[in-house]
């Protein structure tokens, strides 16, 4: 899980400013025909990202240079084990930082996700450039609207699993 949260901080890391809304995550895991769905809120800003999990189970992350970092107590926060190494990554992808982002992936247009197929977003296939990260996924897919805000972020694994998220930011439309 601490992985593909660094991924997904990254892929966030795209967003200019402080942004923050809802999330709706669908994660299929290969041999099962019904997605895990979870839903929550986040606020990114330069330094940090919050990952709020309302349901099915509520959970907080905090991520940021450091690592994930993950609320066990009313305000103590725990470092989650392995999780450094990714949680620029999760930044580049969310604030969609072509410099960062050409650091861990080469980049092609890509066309919508069957999830999103109605939207008119645009989407960029992302193929990773180092061999931990090959070894981890096929690709990650990352679709703005004409805001250039993140909308999706979708993260396909090797081994069949895949992670849908939509996000909806504040004061955006549907």
């Amino acid at each position: 899980m601490t992985k593909w949260l660094s991924v997904l901080m990254m892929l966030c890391s795209f967003m200019t400013a402080a942004q923050q809304g809802q999330f709706e995550q669908h994660k299929h895991f290969a041999g099962f025909d019904n997605a895990f769905v979870s839903t929550g809120s986040y606020r990114l800003t330069a330094q940090q990202l919050w990952w709020h999990t309302q349901t099915p189970i509520e959970n907080v992350l905090r991520i940021d240079s450091e690592g994930v970092f993950e609320r066990q107590g009313e305000d103590q926060f725990v470092k989650q084990a392995q999780s450094g190494a990714y949680s620029s990554l999760l930044q580049a992808l969310l604030q969609q930082d072509p410099q960062q982002l050409a650091q861990f992936f080469i980049s092609e247009p890509a066309p919508r996700p069957e999830r999103i197929a109605a939207k008119h977003w645009s989407c960029l296939k992302l193929l990773a450039q180092s061999q931990e990260l090959k070894s981890l996924f096929t690709h990650l897919v990352s679709c703005q609207d004409n805001q250039q805000q993140v909308r999706f972020i979708g993260l396909y694994e090797r081994k069949g699993t895949r992670t849908e998220i939509i996000l909806t930011p504040n004061g955006a439309t549907q």
